[in-house]
C-alpha cells in the first residue's frame, strides 16, 4: 500500500536521545536519571488527590523534577533511559496538582460565600 502524497505530515514530537551503551566512556559522564523518584512522587500525588485533595504536596516536586530532568536528558547531560518514567511522573504530578488546586479553590469559594458549615 502506498502512502497518500496529499496527507499532512504527522508530527510525533522530539525523540528522546538514545542511551549510550553501558560501560562506555560516554555513559560514565552522564548523571543518573531520577525516573523512579519522579514517577513515585507523581503516583503518590494522584493517590493523595483522590483521598484528601492534597495532591499538590507531592505533585509540585514531581512536576518540577520531571521538567528539569527531561531538559537535562534532551541536553545529553542525564541518562535518557528513564525518559518514559520521568515523563509519566511529570504528567501524573501536574494533573494531580491542577485538580487538587481546583477542588480546593472551589471548596474555599463555597466556604467563604455560604459558610464552611454548609460543606458537611
Amino acid at each position: 500500500m502506498t502512502e497518500n502524497p496529499y496527507a499532512p505530515p504527522v508530527e510525533t514530537g522530539p525523540e528522546p536521545p538514545k542511551p549510550p551503551p553501558p560501560g562506555s566512556e560516554e555513559a560514565s559522564f552522564l548523571q543518573p536519571h531520577r525516573g523512579v523518584a519522579v514517577l513515585t512522587l507523581g503516583i503518590t500525588a494522584l493517590f493523595l488527590m483522590s483521598i484528601c485533595f492534597l495532591g499538590f504536596i507531592t505533585g509540585i516536586p514531581a512536576w518540577l523534577m520531571g521538567s528539569k530532568d527531561l531538559g537535562k536528558m534532551h541536553a545529553g547531560v542525564m541518562d535518557p533511559s528513564g525518559h518514559g518514567m520521568t515523563r509519566a511522573g511529570k504528567i501524573c504530578g501536574s494533573v494531580a496538582t491542577i485538580l487538587s488546586l481546583i477542588v480546593l479553590a472551589v471548596y474555599l469559594v463555597i466556604g467563604l460565600t455560604e459558610g464552611f458549615d454548609s460543606l458537611d
